[in-house]
C-alpha cells in the first residue's frame, strides 16, 4: 500500500519480505508531516492495528516523539528551553541561569526527560528542605522546574507535567507591622536632607531600584506633576551579561510606560 503524501496523517502498512518470512510494516504521519514507524508485525491485521493506533494518537493530540523523551535533562534546557528566554529582562534571565545551575543541572542532569517522574521530582524538594533551603525558595525554583517541564509537555517531549502535584512545604508568613506617622517623620529627618525628595519618590511611587535609578530630569512633567517611568537599570554580574556589554550594568528601556 503506498503512503499517504505528505502532510496526511493517515495510517498504511507496507509489506516486506525477510529471511524470516514476510513481514508488515506500519507507519503513519506524524504531526509536522513525517513519516514514521509503527513497528513490524507478522500480519497485516496486527500492523493496520498499531498504525491506526497511532494515527488516532496525532489526531487527538496525545502523540509524543519517541526520541524526543530520551534527550537528558541538560539537553532540552540547553538547547530547546534556554534559547526561547531571549525576551526576559537581563536580571530574570540572569536569576534562572544562577537557579538552574545551582539546583536543577546537577540533580537532573544525568536523567533522560521521560524518565523524570513525580517522584524524582519530589525527591529533589524533599533534598532542598534536607539542606535548609527556605520553604518560600522551594516554592519559588519549582515554579521555574515546573516551567520547564510545561514547555516540555507543549512541545511533545512529555505526555505530563511531573511538577504537578508536588508536596511542598508551607510557608509561615511572619506578621509586619506597620510604622506609625511620627516614625516615618522621625526616619525622614535622619536621611540628609539632599536626599530626602528622591526617598520619598521612591516611597510613594513603588518604583523598582532599576527604575528609580534610571530616572533622569527628562522623565519629570512638572506642568502634570507626572513622573513617567521610561527606563530602567539592571545590575547583573559579569557572569550573565551579553557579550556585546562589557559591563555589569547597562540601561534598558521598559515596553510600557507608567505615570505616577
Amino acid at each position: 500500500m503506498v503512503p499517504e503524501p505528505r502532510g496526511c496523517i493517515m495510517a498504511w502498512v507496507r509489506k516486506r519480505q525477510t529471511k524470516g518470512g514476510t513481514r508488515y510494516l506500519a507507519g503513519y504521519m506524524d504531526p509536522t508531516g513525517v513519516q514514521r514507524s509503527a513497528g513490524t508485525f507478522r500480519t497485516r491485521v496486527d500492523a493496520a492495528r498499531a498504525g491506526a493506533a497511532a494515527e488516532r494518537k496525532v489526531t487527538d493530540g496525545s502523540w509524543l516523539d519517541p526520541a524526543a523523551g530520551k534527550v537528558k535533562f541538560t539537553d532540552y534546557v540547553e538547547q530547546t528551553w534556554w534559547p526561547n528566554l531571549h525576551h526576559l529582562e537581563l536580571t530574570t534571565r540572569a536569576a534562572y541561569r544562577r537557579n538552574l545551575d545551582a539546583h536543577f543541572l546537577p540533580y537532573f542532569s544525568g536523567h533522560p526527560m521521560s524518565t523524570i517522574t513525580p517522584t524524582l521530582v519530589q525527591g529533589w524538594v524533599n533534598k532542598a528542605v534536607q539542606d535548609g533551603l527556605s520553604p518560600r525558595s522551594i516554592r519559588k525554583y519549582h515554579t521555574l522546574l515546573h516551567s520547564v517541564f510545561k514547555a516540555a509537555v507543549r512541545d511533545r517531549v512529555l505526555a505530563y507535567n511531573p511538577c504537578d502535584g508536588t508536596s511542598l512545604p508551607k510557608v509561615v508568613t511572619s506578621r509586619r507591622e506597620t510604622i506609625t506617622p511620627a516614625q516615618f517623620d522621625a526616619l525622614l529627618t535622619a536621611i540628609p536632607v539632599q536626599h530626602r525628595a528622591l526617598l520619598q519618590v521612591a516611597i510613594e511611587t513603588g518604583m523598582r531600584w532599576g527604575e528609580h535609578t534610571a530616572l533622569r530630569p527628562r522623565h519629570l512633567d512638572l506642568t502634570r506633576a507626572w513622573i513617567v517611568v521610561a527606563e530602567t537599570i539592571v545590575e547583573i554580574g559579569k557572569k550573565d551579561s551579553p557579550p556585546a556589554s562589557g559591563t555589569p550594568s547597562s540601561p534598558s528601556p521598559r515596553t510600557t510606560s507608567t505615570a505616577h
